[in-house]
């Protein structure tokens, strides 16, 4: 049976040396057919990514696309730009510092229920210093203990997972869908400010909302996210202006994401709106959990 053909739509801002980093992960998934890659108002030159992934791209007879945004609009506003371009059945949105397991998307493919479309997506786990793959992999064995999903202040764990696929209100940004629900209409919200903390939740749950997907974690299926030293060096990603703007942006769009979604995760998933956003900003705002996150990143 022959796979679906594959598009990988990645945003991107200021992040060249980052991307030289994972792109390679990149060219391994099955079925690849066209990668996307949109420069999100960048001061850098995208142009050079050219005399790499292109070629490496235009060896294999895969289609290279950069899309040059002449001011920055945000990672929402960047994919849906680039969900115009992706020619694939399958789009695969993919953040600029994660590293892509070899078998991913094959892996992600294989939980498919029919009659409904479904987006799926892989655990993400984050490496340390100088770690390998294969030692994360080792290192996050434990977690699977963990559950995938905080219903009462919907957080997840993106490490977590028994080994079995679930299924969950939204995964993370690094989703496999099926194109035709962009043919239907759904697109990133690009409302969310600041860090954009729930913009990659908010089309997972319209989703559901409006075209009667589901959405299912993969466990079995891998990612791995740059060791932070690495993936923030040069000052870019959602935690460029420190630990305290961060999470006011994301209590803020937290709220935002509320007041869009309430009716839907109200009924449908069972969680209360209000008593969830004030677990969530007690969470945020706990002392202890401050002083360990300014102490980490110092």
């Amino acid at each position: 049976m022959t796979c679906p053909t594959l598009s990988i739509l990645i945003p991107s801002h200021n992040r060249l040396n980052v991307i030289e980093r994972v792109w390679a992960s990149w060219m391994k998934q099955d079925g690849l057919i066209d990668v996307v890659l949109v420069n999100d108002g960048s001061s850098q030159d995208y142009a050079k990514l050219h005399n790499s992934i292109g070629e490496a791209c235009a060896a294999q007879g895969i289609r290279f696309h950069l899309i040059n945004l002449p001011a920055r609009r945000g990672a929402p506003a960047a994919r849906n730009r680039g969900i115009l371009e992706c020619l694939g059945e399958e789009i695969l949105t993919v953040d600029d510092d994660i590293i892509l397991a070899d078998d991913l998307v094959r892996t992600c493919r294989l939980f498919r229920p029919s009659g409904k479309s479904v987006v799926t997506g892989p655990k993400v786990i984050y490496l340390r210093d100088g770690e390998t793959t294969t030692q994360a992999i080792e290192r996050t064995k434990p977690d699977a203990s963990l559950p995938y999903m905080d219903m009462g202040r919907l957080l997840l764990t993106p490490w977590a997972g028994d080994g079995k696929a679930i299924r969950v209100p939204f995964i993370t940004s690094i989703a496999l869908w099926p194109r035709d629900l962009f043919q239907k209409g759904l697109r990133y919200f690009e409302g969310y400010e600041g860090n954009g903390f729930r913009e990659e939740t908010d089309p997972q749950v319209q989703a559901q909302m409006r075209y009667e997907a589901s959405v299912y974690l993969i466990p079995a299926s891998f990612c791995f996210h740059l060791p932070l030293a690495l993936a923030y060096a040069d000052g870019g990603g959602q935690r460029r202006h420190g630990i305290l703007w961060y999470e006011y942006w994301a209590i803020r769009n937290n709220a935002v994401f509320w007041m869009r979604n309430r009716k839907f995760l109200e009924e449908q998933w069972n969680v209360c709106s209000l008593r969830s956003q004030m677990k969530f900003v007690w969470h945020r705002l706990h002392v202890r959990r401050l002083i360990n996150l300014l102490k980490n990143n110092s």
